[in-house]
């Protein structure tokens, strides 16, 4: 057995016997792991803290070959207080969390991707809270398969090659990687469609950014947060439907 002190996000937490969790973390120095927290919920006095969506410092007792470790001592980084107060963050922060879980199996060290996760968690925390930052969560996807390999092109025309699309929007080609511009997917009214503005703001990759551009159709939104979904899905071989997506959709429209 080793010990191992790691800064980790908590993405999930099942119960286990009578006062513990088995808790999903997306460690810096270990990549994805499944951790028990023996005695986390024996009250809310107990000695270990433990919640969903927390950044957190832990000793890790570790074994070679073994897919459960061992939690030891936790401290608490950060508890993003913003996201636990609104259940539209909530909802945003959990569909992140659902693509990490379904894409991410392997305890393969990723410093990026935790760094990622974390900038993301900083972005949804401080966004206005009457506002809907649907906007957050469409780079995060795109920013996740980036870093797992899957670049999405938004840029040129997966076709014909022209500069066009931030300019005059496309269709998503998901199985392509990229757009196809007006004039090579015959139609701008596909269900696929992405604005011009929508690809711009996209192709800046800063989370932090603000979405200034023009308002959106009321459908629009919703449909944009599935097709980015759907592209990371296709990419990433997740072969089940996101349900936050559906969550998202309840509690935004």
């Amino acid at each position: 057995m080793s010990l191992e002190k790691t800064p980790a996000i908590v993405l999930s937490l099942i119960p286990f016997r009578e006062s513990s969790s088995i808790a999903a973390l997306l460690t810096r120095s270990l990549g994805r792991v499944s951790a028990i927290a023996k005695g986390v919920r024996r009250s809310p006095r107990a000695a270990l803290t433990l919640e969903r969506g927390l950044l957190t410092e832990l000793v890790l007792y570790t074994k070679p070959n073994r897919d459960l470790h061992t939690i030891g001592q936790i401290s608490v980084a950060k508890y993003y207080p913003s996201i636990r107060g609104n259940l539209g963050k909530l909802a945003l922060r959990d569909a992140a969390f659902e693509l990490i879980l379904k894409s991410v199996t392997a305890p393969e060290t990723h410093i990026e991707l935790f760094d990622f996760v974390c900038e993301f968690l900083n972005c949804l925390d401080a966004a206005d809270s009457a506002t809907i930052p649907l906007h957050a969560l469409w780079r995060f996807f795109l920013g996740w398969a980036r870093h797992l390999g899957f670049m999405l092109n938004l840029r040129r025309c997966v076709q014909c090659g022209r500069d066009a699309v931030a300019a005059e929007g496309g269709v998503l080609a998901i199985e392509r990687g990229g757009f196809l511009c007006r004039a090579c997917s015959g139609s701008i009214v596909a269900p696929a469609f992405v604005p011009g503005p929508t690809v711009s703001f996209l192709a800046e990759g800063e989370l932090e950014s603000d979405f200034r551009v023009e308002p959106l159709p009321a459908a629009a939104p919703m449909r944009l947060t599935r097709l980015f979904a759907d592209y990371c899905r296709f990419h990433l071989e997740i072969r089940t439907e996101l349900k936050a997506i559906d969550f998202i959709e309840s509690v935004f429209f």
